[in-house]
Parts: structure tokens; sequence; C-alpha cells
């Protein structure tokens, strides 16, 4: 049989042509045997002619069928081939839109890539995936790669050191105004509360007997604390001191609302290198365990200024009994020029507690008082969201320091030291009673705001002139010290 398209002589029962794939047309080689039919048995040429054509139509039905299922397997393929175009296609633009998320860019761009090549129809479709992907997957390096070359760590300036701090963690701000670091989007937090020489402490910390002292001196402390708090109470501790890094120590002190209702850690740092003392607490809603190890892996990263005694020399005629956090807190009148830029623009004139009250630091907190009520706003730049509210109790002078629980013969040593900036008159002791919270706009009062719960604050106000009023602010929860400038009476 010869192939009617190359002339290839083919085996009568091929189909389709050995050399160039054509259909063989059977129907020369039935009209070549037919005519020999007709010339050498003209008698029987009715008789002999009907069954030959009866199988060539048979034969070519057969063909007819098997060009029909070639080409429905063939137009079955293409139609694969582009649904794997199209999903190449979706997955690239997937990929590069997402270049920044690794996860979804990484898996969205290699899928797409892969899918474009194993398109066997290379129309516009599939190679627009193909791109796509290649660019998105050429970004997320890219951005891997920048991300790798970039300073991994930041550091914070807080009272006696600085701190190291990598992505995972960022500043934040707590309800009381107090800054710490918040461990990603986590309610995880690890708050500072003080520092004070080691100096000052009458124990030995060379010796064990000394740690013990000075481990039961703050465990005692922090216990006294939490007897006066309705809602916290410290539980148990690490029953002394262990090595953080070269030369620093910690010990740690469990609290929380009950012994199945466990918050956080107070966490003592001593130096005995830099002769001191540094304090820190924890604090999460859930997970508590893992956020103590996370605070404790951080604090690895501090590094400890050297602290000098500020203790009142015991032949000096104030001859005062000595408390090392609160005289740390409120002796120490910090350099009024940091933070110059805040105290700009309208500043408040009159030397009273009433009134509006900005943070002198990086963040926006915001108190005011007024008719024996208090607002405490997270920003001063947004007075609708995100504040407390509630009413206060407003106290000055040693009577003051009295409701505070604090000795009322340090104010004549805070006085004395202050260079006439303070008077007697110039300190308030402030109590709060919150009753309303505002969170992203919906009010949690009910849910955040245990019964009982108050906040006592001590103000020293210091009136600098025409440069502002300042307040120095004490926490008597935790003695952290922050600092404000009045910007409106």
């Amino acid at each position: 049989m010869y192939c009617s398209k190359c002339g290839t002589q083919n085996d009568t029962n091929n189909n389709f042509c050995q050399k160039c794939g054509g259909v063989l047309e059977k129907n020369n080689f039935v009209n070549m045997s037919e005519n020999n039919i007709n010339n050498n048995y003209q008698p029987q040429q009715v008789t002999g002619y009907q069954p030959t054509e009866m199988k060539v139509e048979s034969q070519n039905t057969f063909n007819s069928q098997q060009q029909n299922q070639n080409a429905a397997s063939y137009n079955n393929n293409e139609k694969k081939s582009n649904k794997l175009g199209v999903v190449s296609l979706i997955l690239g633009i997937i990929s590069f839109l997402t270049s920044l998320v690794f996860l979804i860019s990484i898996p969205t761009g290699v899928t797409g890539l892969i899918l474009g090549i194993k398109s066997k129809v290379k129309n516009g479709v599939s190679k627009a995936g193909i791109v796509l992907s290649i660019i998105g997957l050429a970004l997320t390096g890219l951005f891997i790669a920048i991300a790798t070359l970039l300073p991994s760590s930041n550091t914070y300036y807080g009272d006696g050191y600085s701190l190291e701090y990598d992505r995972n963690w960022s500043i934040t701000t707590l309800s009381g105004g107090q800054e710490a670091f918040q461990y990603q989007n986590e309610k995880s937090f690890l708050a500072p509360i003080g520092k004070s020489a080691l100096s000052d402490s009458t124990s030995n910390f060379d010796t064990l007997s000394g740690q013990k002292e000075l481990y039961q001196a703050f465990y005692d402390y922090w216990n006294n604390e939490s007897s006066n708090s309705s809602t916290l109470k410290v539980f148990n501790g690490s029953n002394g001191f262990s090595e953080l890094t070269d030369d620093i120590y910690y010990a740690t002190y469990t609290y929380g609302v009950s012994a199945t209702k466990i918050r956080g850690k107070y966490i003592l740092l001593v130096s005995t290198e830099k002769n001191a003392v540094l304090s820190f607490m924890t604090n999460a809603s859930e997970n508590v365990e893992d956020n103590d190890r996370k605070a404790l892996e951080l604090l690895k990263n501090i590094n400890i200024y050297e602290q000098t005694s500020t203790k009142p020399d015991n032949n000096s005629d104030d001859n005062v009994i000595y408390d090392d956090d609160l005289y740390n807190s409120l002796n120490s009148l910090r350099n009024w020029n940091r933070y110059s830029e805040l105290r700009t623009g309208n500043l408040g004139k009159v030397k009273s507690i009433n009134g509006g009250w900005r943070i002198l630091s990086d963040s926006e907190t915001y108190w005011k008082f007024e008719n024996g009520q208090f607002w405490w706003y997270k920003s001063v730049n947004d007075l609708n969201d995100n504040y407390w509210y509630g009413t206060t109790q407003v106290l000055t002078g040693k009577a003051g320091l009295t409701v505070a629980g604090i000795d009322e013969s340090k104010l004549d040593t805070i006085v004395s030291n202050s260079s006439g900036n303070v008077t007697v008159n110039d300190v308030y002791t402030i109590v709060c009673t919150p009753t309303k919270i505002i969170s992203g706009g919906v009010d949690k009062s009910d849910t955040n705001i245990p019964e009982g719960t108050t906040w006592t604050y001590v103000w020293i106000l210091v009136d600098h002139g025409a440069e502002g009023i300042e307040a120095q602010v004490l926490n008597t929860g935790n003695y952290d010290t922050s600092y404000y400038v009045k910007i409106a009476d």
C-alpha cells in the first residue's frame, strides 16, 4: 500500500503511514483490485464486486472512528494543558502580589512555575504564569536578603541600663503610662520596675547568706505590696539566685490572681561589678510560662550601668529611715533638658494638679484631672478612644504620703534636696478609682475592671518658669517613675 502524501510503501494492515504519519487511503488499493476483477472475471462482476465494496466501506468507517478518537484525545490534552496554564497564571499573580509574605509567595510561586512548565500549550496564559511566578520568587528572595542584611535588633535605654531586643519585641505603653516590652502581637509583657545600688543594701551578696537576705527582703517587700492589692498575690519564688550572664544573677517571684491563675513573675537582677539591683515584672493572660522564658532570654541582652549609692549618710543630720526603692524613685530630680521638643507651644502655667499632662517620653500618654475626675489616654492625639476614666481622691503634703503608705519623713529630704524647686504643697498623692475603660471603641468596663481596683500615685510638681511645669510621678504599686509636662491648665 502506498501513501498518497509521500509515496512510501506501507504494509497493507497499516492505518497510518510509517514515514509521515498520514492516514493511508485504501480506496486506491480497492480500485486497483476492482479493475483487475473487471478485466479477468467479467461473468462474476456483480458477485465479486459487492463484498469487496462492503469491505472498503467498513474499513473507511474504522478509519474515520480512529481519526475522531485521535482528535478527541488531542483536544482533551489541549484543554487540560490550557487549564494548567490558567492555574499557573493565577498562582503567579498571587506569588507576585504576596512577595513580602514569604509563607505564601514561595509555595504559590514554585507551584505556579511547575504547572506553567508542565503546560504543553505554551500560549500567552501559561507563559505569563511562568514569568509572574519567577518574578514573585525573585522578589521574595530579594526581600529575604534585604531583611537578613538589615540590623536585626534595636536598643532600649532604660533607667540604669540598656537592652537590645529583636523584631519579636516592641515597646508599648501600659494603661498606667508605664513603658514595657511586648512580644509580637500577644498580650505578653516585660516591664521595668526600678533600680538601686547594691551597696545601699546591708546584705553581702558575695556570700550565700547575703544572697538569701537580699532575696528574702525583696520577697517580703513584694509580698507586702501584693497583700495591699485585692487582685494580685505573690505565691512562691525561686528560693535564691541563678546566673543569667557573666556577673548578672537573677531571682524570680511568682504572682497571680490565685495559685491556679498565675499572671507572671517579678524578676530581680543583681550585678556586683556594676553595683546594681534592677527589678522587672512579666505579665501574660495566657502561656505564662512561655512568656517568662522569653523574658529571661531577652534580659540576657541587658547592659547594666554602674550605680552609685544615694543612701544618706547615717551620720548626717537627716538620719532618716532609708527605703531603697522609694528614695531612689522620689529623690532624683532628672535632667529637664531631655525631650525639650515636647515642651513647646501652649504650656500650663498654674502649678496645680488640675489640667492636662503629657508624658515626657517617646510614647504619647496623657493624663487629665478635673473636679475629682481623671482621664488617662493612651495617646494625646486621640481623646475619643483607648482611655480610662474614673474618680480621684487628691491629698497634698505629708497627709497624702501617709495615705500612700510612705514614711512622711521622706518628704523633708525630698524638699531639702530639690534646691528650692519643690515645697511640701507641691507633692500630691492621688488615689484613682477607675470606673470605665474604652479600648478599640468598645466599652470593656465590665470585664477589665475588677471590683475594688484602685491606683495610687505620688505627683511631685516642679516649676521651671517659662520652660513649663514638670511632674515627676511615682506609681506606688511598682515604684516605676515617669515624667510629665503640663500642657493645659
